[in-house]
């Protein structure tokens, strides 16, 4: 699986990036493009701008001038999530299969691991002492606005925490994305990340979150733009029914409003059947989402990135 690049941002930013990122769709299209192209005639170097200027591009039907402007964000900003997410979609729809398939192939991406323990009473025991942390946890919040959860709890950053439970949920992540990351070493030849001090001194750092979907309850569709790797450790995964692989995890190659008059069918979604113990990892740029179910009790388990380490310069300043 080839891992992302970590993200590098082009030297020219405009302070109407983020702004206009945010609403572009919004706004009408004779309206954004004016917006978008006044801003890259002063800041032709802002990747999010090519980027906005490309989702706009897909959302009025052009998919050929969205694949230059996304390209253009990435020759900018190599690794730049959103426009590699976008990209992604648009080559399987409009360009050529064999660069779709390279850019963006969710079952060649995305690596399954089975139980993690070998002791299922023990695997049990950790499981239920998490559930009850998750629950008990301050920052739980029931479907945020901001996130994609529906009918469903999620909480807030884990790892700060100083549990027991919470410190061996650290180590069973960092031992995997440690894993993973070798697998891709191994196949560049780079040199390999052996231990977390040396994810730490990479630049890189792993947060983590709960999410607890209740019956009837899915995941939108959606990307980790903050994210290298992402994944999800299932924790409880209860008998499921409803629609076709409900409850399960997908990852599709077409987004409707990416994609409009697609001239070739999108392939099948790529779905991940969850199970007790079981850890995904994919890069964040996948498009995922769930499958709504119908369940005698909540599907919980814990979402997670792999993230660069922000500056020492803001990293006081985020929340």
């Amino acid at each position: 699986m080839p891992f992302p690049m970590p993200l590098q941002i082009s030297s020219e930013l405009s302070p109407q990036s983020t702004a206009l990122s945010g609403c572009v769709l919004a706004l009408p299209s004779a309206a954004a493009h004016a917006r978008l192209r006044a801003a890259l005639a002063q800041h032709p170097r802002d990747h999010q701008l090519w980027c906005a200027l490309g989702m706009r591009y897909a959302a009025d039907g052009h998919a050929r001038d969205a694949i230059a402007a996304l390209q253009q964000a990435l020759a900018l900003a190599p690794g730049h999530v959103k426009s590699q997410a976008c990209l992604g979609v648009l080559l399987h729809g409009h360009g050529d299969p064999l660069q779709a398939a390279e850019a963006y192939d969710p079952a060649e991406m995305v690596a399954r691991s089975g139980p993690l323990s070998a002791d299922p009473a023990a695997m049990r025991a950790f499981h239920a002492e998490l559930t009850a942390h998750l629950y008990a946890h301050p920052s739980l919040t029931w479907d945020r606005a901001d996130k994609a959860t529906r009918h469903g709890w999620q909480t807030g950053e884990l790892l700060h925490d100083d549990a027991p439970v919470v410190r061996r949920l650290q180590r069973l992540l960092t031992d995997s994305l440690l894993a993973f990351l070798q697998d891709d070493d191994a196949d560049d030849g780079a040199a390999p990340l052996h231990d977390a001090q040396a994810l730490a001194n990479a630049g890189l750092r792993v947060t983590a979150w709960g999410v607890m979907l209740q019956s009837e309850g899915y995941q939108e569709l959606h990307i980790h733009e903050a994210g290298l790797v992402s994944g999800v450790y299932y924790v409880d995964v209860p008998a499921m029914t409803g629609p076709p692989h409900a409850g399960c995890l997908r990852f599709p190659t077409h987004v409707d409003w990416l994609l409009p008059a697609a001239p070739r069918p999108a392939a099948p979604d790529f779905i991940v059947q969850p199970a007790a113990g079981t850890l995904v990892m994919f890069p964040s740029f996948l498009w995922h989402g769930t499958v709504p179910f119908v369940a005698g009790h909540d599907r919980v388990c814990i979402a997670f990135d792999l993230t660069p380490t922000p500056p020492a310069s803001s990293a006081s300043s985020s929340s």
